[in-house]
């Protein structure tokens, strides 16, 4: 589970994907332009295949938000804190985070860990 490489100095591993963020070794998720139906199922397997793991996500692309996807997003944060598991979102986009406020899901999603947002 440890990088095989050598890390880069960012942390980063050119094998793996894994970054070291403190002493927590992260997995890196991005996240796609579109949320919509046919991302849910995307989604919702590159979590599973997380398990276990804690998480970056990256939601600098996100253009557009569709409920299923946030509560897919939702139930991921609720697992991985339940396991005691990183949980963290970077760079969210101001669609990301606009789309987050008018569901209000705010207090829910927004309390986990935040870096870069530009609201």
């Amino acid at each position: 589970r440890l990088c095989p490489a050598r890390p880069r100095r960012d942390g980063h591993c050119s094998r793996t994907g894994r970054r070291w963020m403190g002493r927590i070794l992260m997995v890196a998720l991005a996240l796609p332009e579109t949320l919509d139906l046919k991302a849910a199922g995307p989604l919702k397997s590159a979590f599973l295949e997380r398990r276990g793991d804690s998480v970056e996500i990256e939601a600098s692309q996100v253009r557009r938000l569709g409920g299923l996807c946030l509560q897919i997003l939702l139930a991921a944060r609720k697992a991985w804190a339940e396991e005691g598991k990183a949980f963290s979102i970077t760079g969210p986009s101001e669609a990301f985070l606009e789309t987050i406020r008018l569901f209000g899901a705010e207090g829910a999603l927004l309390s986990t860990d935040i870096h870069g947002a530009k609201s």
